[in-house]
C-alpha cells in the first residue's frame, strides 16, 4: 500500500509518501517507511486521486485541495519507483497536451493498465455544484508517449447534466466511489454528495460507464437496477473491485447527519453484465470490525483476497485514526489455496509481448472447479514487471473431454486448453500475445486462479529477447512549469483476479469477512484526511 498526503491531527497539509509492505497481514511484520523521492515534490493537498500501475510501479496523482480553504489542482505528477524496490522513487510532472480538467477535489480516477489511461469523473471544484464530466489521460504514467487529456462525449442520462443545478437523471457529485473493470471496459460509480452546500442530500445510486477508456465505442452511462439493500446513502467511503469475480466492496462513509459509518456491503455482478447487481452487507462478528471512519483509503489484493484499510476520520472528535486494518474474504467469497501447482514450461519474448505457460495444479480440500463457468487467470509478476490474463467465466468450451478457449482478451489473442487428469488434478496451457508489462528477467512468480482456488509458485523462465535484464525504463518527459503543487492519498489500482467456483459443488455463498487489525510500523504516517 502506498499512500501519498492527506493531513494530519494539527491541520497541516501534507506530501509525504509512505509505502506499507505486506499490507495484508499475511507475511509479517507490516512495516510502515516514509520514502524519500528524488524531483518534484507535488504541492502538499488533501483530496486527490492516486492510481497505480503495477507494470511500471508508478503511481499517477492527479488534483486536490492543496489548503484548509477550499480550492483546487489539475496538475498531473507521477512517482517513479513508486514501491521504493531497486531504483530510487522520483517525483515527474506531467504536461499533457490538449485541455486539461478544470481544478477539483474529491473527484474520482480509475487506471486501465492495458492502455495506460486514467479516467478521471466528477468531483468538487469549489463552487456550488459538482460536476459529471469524464475526463481520459492517456499515457497516463509518462511512458510510450506524450501524455494528452481528451474530455469523453458520453451519452445516456447523464450526459446532458453539467452540474446539479441542472435537472437529468444522473446527478453530477463529488465525494463518491469509482472502480474500473478492466473485463468489460466499465467503470462503476457509487454514491457521493449531490452539491457543495449545507442540507445537501447523499446519493447511493449505482451507474456504469461503458466503454470507459474512450476504446470500443461511444461512453454509455446506465443506471444499474440493483437487487438487496441497498446500502445508506454516503460520502467520503472507499470501493475496491475484485475483476475476477466481478465484485465491488464498499466500506465506510459518512451520512448526511455527519455520522460515520464502519458496515461493509459486496455488490456483485457489479458491472451489470450477465446477471442481476445484488447488495449483500458483510457480516462481522460484534466488536471485531474497524470503528466508524470517513475520509479514509482502501486497497484489494485479489490474489489473497484482502482489502487492507488506513486511517481516516472518526466521530466525535473528527480526529485521524491513523490505523490499519485488513479484511478478508473481502469480496463475499472464500479463497481457496491450491493444493499443488507446478509449471512445466514458462517462456516469455518481451519483444513481442508473448508467453506461454503449460502445468498442473490440484485442487485444495474443499475446493471445487468448473472450467466452463469459472473465470482462470495467469500472473506473470516480478519487480521489473507484472502481466496477467483473466479469461471471463462462461467462455471455455468442452470439447472431447478438454476445455478449450481461442479468443482475444483486452485485446490480446489468447489460447487456453485445460485436461481434466483426476478427480481434483488438472494440465493447463495458457498462451498469449500482445499482452503488456511482461516481465524480462528471472525469477518470476506464477500466480494461476481457478474460480476461487489460486497458487502462486517462483518459475525460471525461458526468456527469448531481451535475455537476463530487464528493459531500461523510458524516460518520463518532465513538465516546463508546474502550474501547481499536489500530493495525495487513495487507493491504487486493482488489478486483477480472484475468480469463483462451480463445479461438482455449487459456488459457495457470501461469507462474513473478518477484519483484523494490522501491527502498525514503527512510525505510522501522517493520514491522509479528506
Amino acid at each position: 500500500m502506498i499512500i501519498f498526503g492527506g493531513s494530519d491531527n494539527i491541520s497541516r497539509v501534507l506530501n509525504t509518501v509512505w509505502v506499507l509492505t505486506n499490507a495484508d497481514g499475511l507475511a509479517l511484520p507490516s512495516t510502515w517507511t516514509q520514502l524519500n523521492p528524488l524531483g518534484g515534490p507535488p504541492a502538499p493537498r488533501t483530496s486527490a486521486t492516486a492510481v497505480y500501475d503495477p507494470g511500471s510501479s508508478s503511481m499517477i496523482v492527479f488534483g486536490g485541495q492543496p489548503a484548509a480553504v477550499c480550492s483546487g489542482l489539475n496538475d498531473v505528477w507521477v512517482l517513479s519507483n513508486a514501491t521504493g524496490l531497486g531504483l530510487a522513487p522520483t517525483w515527474t510532472q506531467l504536461s499533457p497536451l490538449g485541455t486539461a480538467p478544470g481544478p477539483r477535489r474529491q473527484h474520482t480516477a480509475v487506471y486501465d493498465g492495458s492502455t495506460n489511461r486514467m479516467i478521471v469523473f466528477g468531483g468538487d471544484p469549489c463552487t456550488a455544484n459538482p460536476s459529471n464530466d469524464v475526463w481520459m489521460l492517456s499515457n497516463a504514467n509518462g511512458r510510450g508517449g506524450t501524455p494528452a487529456w481528451t474530455q469523453l462525449a458520453t451519452v445516456g442520462p447523464g450526459a446532458p447534466c453539467a452540474s446539479s443545478a441542472t435537472p437529468c437523471a444522473f446527478p453530477a457529485r463529488s465525494a463518491h466511489s469509482a472502480v474500473y473493470d478492466p473485463i468489460s471496459n466499465r467503470m462503476i460509480v457509487f454514491g457521493g454528495l449531490l452539491c457543495d452546500a449545507p442540507g445537501c442530500p447523499l446519493l447511493n445510486d449505482v451507474w456504469a460507464l461503458t466503454n470507459a477508456n474512450g476504446v470500443g465505442g461511444v461512453p454509455v452511462w446506465t443506471q444499474l437496477a440493483v437487487a438487496g439493500g441497498p446500502p445508506p446513502a454516503r460520502m467520503l467511503h472507499s470501493a475496491t473491485y475484485d475483476p475476477a469475480t466481478n465484485s465491488m466492496t464498499v466500506f465506510g462513509g459518512k451520512t448526511a447527519a455527519g455520522t460515520g459509518l464502519n458496515d461493509a456491503w459486496v455488490l456483485s455482478n457489479a458491472n451489470g453484465v450477465g446477471g442481476t447487481p445484488t447488495w449483500t452487507p458483510l457480516a462481522v462478528a460484534a466488536g471485531a470490525a474497524p470503528s466508524a471512519r470517513w475520509g479514509h483509503t482502501a486497497v484489494y489484493r485479489a490474489l489473497t483476497n484482502r482489502m487492507t484499510i488506513f486511517d481516516g476520520l472518526n466521530n466525535p472528535t473528527g480526529w485521524a485514526l491513523m490505523d490499519t486494518w485488513v479484511v478478508t474474504n473481502a469480496n463475499g467469497r472464500i479463497s481457496m489455496p491450491l493444493a499443488a501447482l507446478s509449471a512445466m514450461q514458462v517462456s516469455i519474448d518481451p519483444a513481442t509481448n508473448t508467453f506461454d505457460v503449460k502445468g498442473n495444479y490440484t485442487l485444495g480440500a474443499g475446493g471445487s472447479t468448473n472450467p466452463l463457468t469459472d473465470n482462470v487467470t495467469v500472473q506473470l509478476r516480478n519487480q521489473y514487471g507484472t502481466a496477467s490474463i483473466t479469461i471471463p467465466g462462461g467462455s471455455f468450451q468442452l470439447v472431447q473431454g478438454q476445455y478449450d478457449f481461442s479468443g482475444v482478451v483486452n485485446g490480446a489473442p489468447v489460447e487456453a486448453v485445460i485436461t481434466p487428469q483426476g478427480p481434483a488434478t488438472f494440465s493447463f496451457s495458457v498462451s498469449a500475445a500482445g499482452v503488456p508489462n511482461l516481465p524480462a528477467a528471472n525469477p518470476i512468480n506464477l500466480t494461476f486462479i481457478t474460480g476461487n482456488n489460486a497458487g502462486t509458485i517462483p518459475v525460471a523462465a525461458t526468456i527469448t529477447s531481451p535475455a537476463g535484464t530487464a528493459p531500461a525504463p523510458t524516460p518520463i518527459a518532465p513538465a516546463p512549469t508546474p502550474i501547481a503543487p499536489a500530493p495525495t492519498p487513495t487507493a491504487p489500482a486493482p488489478t486483477p483476479t480472484a475468480p469463483a467456483p462451480t463445479p461438482t459443488a455449487p459456488a459457495p455463498t457470501p461469507i462474513a469477512p473478518a477484519p483484523t487489525p494490522i501491527a502498525p510500523a514503527p512510525t505510522l504516517p501522517p493520514p491522509p484526511t479528506l
